[in-house]
């Protein structure tokens, strides 16, 4: 027969206290719940920023309600000039959107126009490039002329010398204008395709009536807000445009505004 065994408390020195011995039960007995995970993938995500310290706003989701705020500013209190109010998101939304609708408009406009014009210059460089190099064959054809000359004893040393300068001459100077337009016709063509890209691009989103993650990504660099009346967007292809703006004289008089910032609200 088994002997009966006698429990006897406090005997030993206890590692955790009964109380935390009893809610530690609990919880192994509990039945574990899953977590429930609140989805933080917005249509602006990490392109939002506070317009004063540069810092990526913080993103609010509760029930129904969406909005930015700068983090910093509120931590830091009265040591911080960062606006301390909550920016809706479909709010900042609407003013990305509006701005990327006029951005997408004028880009479409200095696409077209660009193409058109690199497309007239590069055949102009082209055509003026021909005839360069029929000018370069000819003066090489009248230097050997002019040796045949020396060398069958019809012409002087000194007669031919003086010849030849001046054919080496006229003959660099052409070189020099053949490739000069050479790279023109280069700089056209990279011109035209750069246009063209940015034209296709546009073209794709010129009808859309809302603001999308993609539309967002193909656009929108960075998204400043400084306070609920003012805010400011930088948008992606900035070298580009700039590049097709600065090839025309007339558009870059009217283009009166930053291309890498076009759109402040």
């Amino acid at each position: 027969m088994l002997e009966e065994w006698t429990i006897v408390e406090g005997v030993n020195p206890a590692i955790v206290t009964k109380e935390e011995y009893e809610k530690a039960n609990q919880v192994i007995r509990s039945p574990q719940k899953e977590a429930f995970i609140v989805p933080t993938t917005h249509i602006l995500k990490g392109k939002v920023r506070c317009g004063n310290c540069r810092r990526s706003l913080a993103y609010l989701l509760t029930g129904n309600r969406e909005c930015y705020y700068c983090d910093h500013g509120r931590e830091a209190h009265k040591y911080s000039k960062c606006c301390k109010d909550d920016y809706p998101v479909k709010q900042v939304e609407s003013v990305v959107c509006y701005a990327v609708k006029e951005f997408v408009r004028v880009i479409l406009r200095l696409g077209k126009e660009v193409k058109s014009e690199s497309e007239q210059a590069k055949t102009q460089a082209n055509e003026r490039g021909k005839q360069l190099e029929a000018e370069i064959r000819r003066f090489q054809a009248e230097k050997l002329f002019q040796y045949e000359l020396y060398a069958d004893g019809n012409m002087t040393k000194e007669g031919y010398v003086r010849m030849k300068q001046k054919i080496d001459k006229d003959l660099e100077q052409a070189q020099m204008q053949f490739e000069t337009e050479r790279l023109e016709a280069e700089k056209q063509t990279e011109l035209n395709e750069t246009a063209e890209y940015i034209d296709d691009l546009a073209e794709q989103y010129l009808g859309a009536h809302e603001l999308t993650k993609q539309i967002a990504d193909a656009f929108v660099q960075t998204v400043y807000v400084y306070h609920k009346k003012k805010v400011e967007i930088f948008f992606n292809h900035a070298d580009e445009i700039i590049k097709m703006v600065t090839s025309s004289e007339e558009h870059l008089k009217n283009w009166n505004k930053d291309p890498e910032g076009i759109a402040e609200v």
